[in-house]
């Protein structure tokens, strides 16, 4: 025995099973079971085959399905049971393969798996309302079984309504499927029969999730009958723009209970915009109607089977109103604003030409509209008659000299702007491109411009610029040696007619300067040669700029005796780029000051020694003079020391004749001196050969905005504070010791080399002149 759907067709469900100790997954035919004879552990799920002890011996088939569909009328599934041909055990006769309809109050119980889920050995098989589960018997070579139907609370009736649909495929909505009436299908619920079928055709369209709300049940006419519902189907729908509201005519089907049979209703299916009120439970209807002077609704509802009027909803349509006078500006409409013209050439001495183009104007409205005045910077090139007849164009004209310039291709840009009655202020533009001065112009046959070449003095790079048959332009861009297929830098490409535009980048410009390293400043001479496909190629003598492409990996900058080379983080670098540094010697020691890396020379063995100028005692003392003294207390003790010239007011110590041990026994002597705030070795920086010295604090200047990275990374190689400067994302760091020598300059070095820092510097150390004009000693 097994369930089949109402055309016969097997019922299926997927089943877990098991097979050689790998769990598989199949389609399954519902089988029933005897539930005397299965062991208690003999399952699977969701093809439940188990023992289920307070059933009794009877057959058993359980299977998943939704339980919010079990209370929805239209979701029942409907279910025959098929038993092929066999013996009867108990009387040793045979009998056919035969189907039984069961009932559909009953089957949806049977086979709902909720008995399995609350099932306990000790407690009664339950309904999902909580009632005894109670057997259907199926006699064999009988076809009509007994009634076994069962009052509950969720479904008291005896017949069940269902539609079937008409599926369509919508192509102007994504491929969308929308269904509709064709039929309501009424079901015995005792027998699960087709009682009736009903044809209805509507064009009312629905979704998968709303399908069902096209069918409507209720009790129309209050007749208390139990055992089925009357019912509702919308068989057209349309949008009233007038009332801005959704019509609807539907057909309304009564159950005549002598004969259990469906009826038309002529009274409620007639008119349209029917309704049940379910507060009241009447019937209503709405009525549309429009008069000369308002739009009306009224309300009806259903009485003694005649509709009266309870309610009337009018809406006065608003008084008349004079015809809007419009401003002016909002009368005047034109197609375009600007206009970009053809390319004109004005090449040689004196040379001109004359340019002409215009603009329409429409008034729109019934009046004439007048123009106070007419102002641009070339007054006599533009002119328009100051009175705008309704319903007529008129042209505001464009005429004008052209002459030649210095520069070689530009575009001359004029502007009109017309001041209105009301004063509005409409405004319109012209651009010329023009090529003069030193150009090279090739032309077409028809005498247009084809083409044109500016060179750039000292360079085999020219700006090119191409056009359209008609003139206008069609790219620009640079080209090396004239030769537009060697295209170099970022082009630009127009379209034509709308001069749209888009861009796209051949090679990439990079101008580059050397500091003098004197002058801190760009105009060191230099050559350039780049590595590119595995091969140094020197660039043209007095050339600044190179265009590189993503085959270049290095460019060097020399002269006789310096050079700096760098490599290109090709995809990283901006269209435009430009390059400062200073030229080094081969191995030249660097440190990074500001931007730049900068030659940078410690002096060995020679230190500045920085006073604590709070602590100075006798005020009439000059800086050299106490620098003086506590060098001459320090050549006492260690006679090798030599004395050091570093500026006009400071004296350092240079410790090259002394032994090792005895210069970290004084530099630990001095740094351990609290007299002295700083012990710094000499150094230089750039080629200007001044000694210079610095404290421990660096200035640096931070890429982003989160200083906390920052002060994590300066942390860790020995700075020890951090302190905010004036202006965005600048700070002061302070490293941890008062020697300030070759672990300071690593640090230093360190630091700049942190993915943030954007620039740094070193402190550099300029001492204060003693005030002599106060008369203060303390001894």
């Amino acid at each position: 025995m097994y369930l089949t759907e109402e055309n016969g067709k097997a019922c299926t469900a997927e089943v877990l099973f098991q097979e050689k100790n790998n769990w598989n997954r199949r389609n399954d035919t519902l089988f029933f079971w005897d539930n005397k004879s299965i062991s208690k552990n003999d399952g699977t799920v969701p093809l439940v085959r188990r023992k289920f002890y307070n059933i009794g011996d009877c057959y058993v088939v359980v299977f998943r399905m939704e339980r919010a569909a079990l209370k929805d009328p239209l979701k029942y599934p409907l279910y025959k049971l098929k038993i092929e041909a066999g013996e009867n055990e108990l009387n040793g006769n045979t009998f056919p393969e035969q189907y039984v309809n069961l009932p559909l109050n009953k089957s949806i119980w049977l086979c709902n798996n909720g008995i399995l889920e609350k099932f306990r050995p000790v407690k009664p098989v339950e309904t999902i309302e909580g009632k005894e589960f109670k057997i259907i018997n199926i006699t064999l070579d009988e076809h009509e079984q007994p009634d076994v139907a069962e009052e509950n609370s969720n479904q008291n009736l005896k017949y069940i309504l269902r539609p079937e649909f008409e599926k369509h495929t919508n192509p102007f909505a994504y491929n969308r499927e929308e269904f509709t009436v064709k039929s309501v299908n009424i079901y015995a619920a005792t027998t699960g029969k087709l009682e009736q079928q009903i044809d209805i055709r509507s064009n009312v369209i629905g979704f998968s999730e709303t399908k069902y709300l096209l069918l409507e049940t209720g009790d129309y006419y209050h007749r208390q009958i139990k055992v089925a519902k009357d019912f509702a189907v919308a068989i057209d729908a349309w949008r009233d723009t007038v009332f801005s509201v959704e019509r609807k005519k539907k057909n309304f089907y009564l159950f005549d209970p002598e004969d259990k049979k469906y009826y038309l209703d002529s009274l409620l299916s007639k008119e349209t915009d029917v309704y049940y009120y379910s507060p009241l439970k009447t019937m209503r209807r709405l009525e549309y109607k429009m008069t000369d002077t308002s739009k009306l609704i009224n309300t009806y509802q259903l009485e003694n089977k005649k509709w009266r009027l309870i309610d009337k909803r009018e809406e006065l349509f608003p008084a008349f109103k004079p015809k809007q006078k419009y401003m002016p500006a909002a009368c005047i409409t034109f197609n375009e604003k600007y206009h970009r013209l053809p390319i004109i050439t004005a090449i040689g001495t004196n040379a001109k030409t004359i340019v002409k183009d215009s603009f329409l104007l429409y008034n729109n409205c019934e009046d004439a509209i007048k123009i106070i005045s007419i102002n641009s910077q070339t007054r006599e090139f533009f002119s328009i008659s100051k009175t705008l007849l309704p319903g007529q164009y008129t042209k505001l004209s464009f005429e004008g000299t052209i002459n030649n310039s210095s520069i070689d291709f530009g575009i001359n840009s004029y502007s009109c702007y017309l001041t209105l009655e009301d004063k509005t202020v409409l405004a319109f533009s012209i651009d010329i491109p023009k090529i003069s001065n030193n150009s090279k112009v090739v032309y077409r046959n028809d005498a247009s411009v084809d083409y044109m070449i500016i060179p750039r003095k000292d360079s085999r790079y020219s700006k090119v610029i191409l056009t359209y048959p008609d003139g206008n332009i069609r790219a620009m861009g640079f080209a090396k040696d004239g030769d537009t297929s060697l295209k170099a830098g970022k082009w630009q490409f127009f379209e034509k007619g709308d001069w749209r535009m888009h861009e796209h980048v051949f090679s990439k410009e990079i101008t580059m300067s050397a500091l003098n390293q004197t002058l801190n400043f760009g105009n060191a001479d230099f050559k350039i040669k780049v590595f590119e496909n595995g091969l140094w190629t020197e660039k043209e003598h007095g050339t600044r700029t190179v265009y590189v492409t993503e085959a270049t990996d290095s460019i060097v900058a020399f002269n006789d005796s310096l050079a700096y080379g760098f490599k290109l983080p090709y995809k990283d670098i901006p269209e435009n780029c430009q390059v400062q540094f200073y030229l080094l010697k081969p191995g030249e020691r660097t440190i990074k000051i500001g931007y730049y890396e900068t030659p940078f020379k410690p002096i060995s063995d020679n230190y500045s020694i920085i006073l604590d100028y709070s602590k100075v005692k006798d005020r009439f003392k000059t800086t050299y003079q106490i620098t003086d003294s506590i060098i001459n207390s320090i050549q006492k003790q260690y006679p090798k020391i030599v004395i050091v010239n570093v500026s006009k007011n400071m004296k350092g110590i240079s410790l090259e004749w002394m032994k090792g041990d005895e210069k970290n026994t004084l530099l630990t002597q001095l740094a351990e001196d609290r007299n002295i705030s700083f012990v710094c070795q000499l150094f230089t920086i750039t080629d200007k050969e001044a000694l210079t010295y610095c404290n421990n604090g660096v200035y640096v200047e931070l890429k982003g905005r989160d200083p906390e990275l920052l002060k994590q990374a300066a942390f860790k190689i020995g700075f020890t504070d951090m302190q905010a400067d004036m202006g965005n994302n600048r700070y002061w760091l302070t490293y941890k010791s008062k020697m300030i020598d070759e672990r300071f300059f690593e640090a230093y070095h360190e630091l700049t080399k942190i993915p943030w820092v954007l620039s740094a510097y070193l402190n550099t150390y300029h001492e204060p002149e003693l005030e002599t004009k106060t008369i203060e000693t303390n001894h």
